[in-house]
């Protein structure tokens, strides 16, 4: 996953299986805390899509 720098510096690169990014706000989530918080960014409130196992699960 590569994050924009608008300095033209090299990007970093992230683990994608450690962080994700939130589309809305740019914020670098933590795995394990997005999947606690139901896949809802804390800091902007953007859900992140859920497949149906997922959902079901929620509801259970």
């Amino acid at each position: 996953m590569r994050l924009r720098n608008p300095f033209g510096r090299k990007t970093k690169e992230f683990p994608t299986h450690l962080w994700t990014q939130c589309p809305s706000c740019g914020e670098m989530l933590f795995n394990k805390q997005l999947e606690r918080n139901h896949s809802v960014c804390q800091k902007c409130g953007h859900h992140f899509k859920l497949g149906a196992l997922a959902r079901i699960d929620l509801l259970a």
